[in-house]
């Protein structure tokens, strides 16, 4: 065992709630692996004016001993929401993005906890995280670790194989400053995906997500009014309708995503199902969804769709995953832990000496 019953994984909370949802699913692997509960901590640098004298802080870290100390430039430098402070059981930190760099790297130099940050840093060195985990799409520096899909909250053991789950999902995503579609696109996804259902011979559910917006749920809805067929059910996010896509791909062992999403292409991917990604004549434009496409095209993990050449997706070239995305991450946390047991050894071995 590597934690007690007692002992906590914590992950930072971030108001994106895609990228916040990869970093939950990667701290509750990371948790549940330790044997350690999850906890979601809300906490942020009180300014970026502070960013300067925080990374001069963190250079500096090893060399307090006081825990006192260690308290009064946590409240100093940082706004804690829940207001607990510096939890010494704390085993992780998790956070993810450029707002959970800093208080990730100061909680964990400051308790001891393993510091984990998906994506690459940029606003500290590398050198402040015990492991970086590589954003899907990005080239991965040697010191990253390159996860198959990016992490989720969906674990391949929880769910049955695809050929026993009989639905079709459509998950609907969104535009994004990086990739986006014509608005037409999304209504017409919508009805394309009926008729792909209804030519299978499955029950088609439908759910739109954070990005979509009223306005492209509106025009959804005003195509499916004029549809010859109809949902079996239907999630509007923006109306506050709420089911998760772990609960969502429990039935699905067929799955269309809109290309632009990776976090809802990789969960569908991590379910264990048969994958498609549609798009409307040309992939996304960002060239690091364009790779992470590439990338799981090429493993057979999913179908690319476009919709303006092909009436229905190719289901059959779907090699459906079989494995947990988080059993790569496994190899590269233990070497943290052996380098950790290695340091302890040493800095025992110097005291006896002195």
């Amino acid at each position: 065992e590597l934690a007690h019953a007692e002992e906590h994984v914590v992950v930072l909370h971030h108001r994106l709630t895609g990228d916040f949802k990869n970093a939950k699913g990667l701290a509750q692997a990371i948790g549940e692996k330790c044997g350690a509960s999850l906890v979601v901590r809300d906490i942020r640098l009180r300014s970026r004016l502070l960013e300067p004298a925080a990374r001069l802080l963190l250079g500096r870290m090893h060399k307090f001993r006081s825990n006192t100390l260690k308290r009064f430039l946590f409240r100093l430098f940082f706004h804690d929401k829940d207001g607990r402070g510096l939890v010494p059981t704390t085993i992780c930190v998790v956070s993810t993005l450029g707002a959970g760099e800093i208080p990730n790297a100061f909680y964990s130099a400051a308790t001891g906890a393993i510091g984990v940050h998906l994506g690459r840093p940029k606003r500290v060195p590398h050198a402040h995280f015990d492991l970086v985990i590589a954003h899907q799409g990005h080239e991965a520096n040697d010191c990253e670790v390159v996860l198959p899909i990016s992490p989720s909250p969906i674990f391949r053991r929880t769910f049955q194989c695809h050929e026993s789950r009989t639905s079709m999902l459509l998950a609907i995503g969104g535009n994004a400053n990086d990739a986006s579609f014509p608005d037409e696109f999304w209504p017409h996804l919508t009805e394309r995906a009926l008729e792909v259902a209804r030519l299978l011979g499955r029950q088609c559910v439908i759910t739109t997500s954070p990005r979509t917006g009223t306005a492209l749920e509106d025009s959804i809805e005003t195509r499916m009014h004029e549809m010859k067929y109809q949902p079996d059910q239907m999630v509007m996010y923006g109306r506050g309708e709420r089911t998760t896509m772990e609960e969502l791909l429990q039935t699905a062992g067929l799955v269309i995503v809109s290309a632009e999403s990776v976090s809802m292409i990789s969960a569908a991917i991590a379910s264990g199902a048969r994958v498609a990604a549609a798009y409307w004549s040309e992939p996304p434009a960002s060239s690091r969804i364009s790779n992470f496409l590439r990338e799981q095209e090429a493993a057979r993990r999913l179908v690319l769709w476009d919709l303006s050449k092909s009436k229905a997706p190719d289901f059959d070239g779907v090699v459906p995953m079989d494995h947990c995305w988080s059993e790569v991450l496994w190899p590269a946390l233990a070497d943290v832990l052996a380098e950790r047991q290695r340091r302890v050894l040493h800095c025992a071995a110097v005291h006896s000496i002195v």
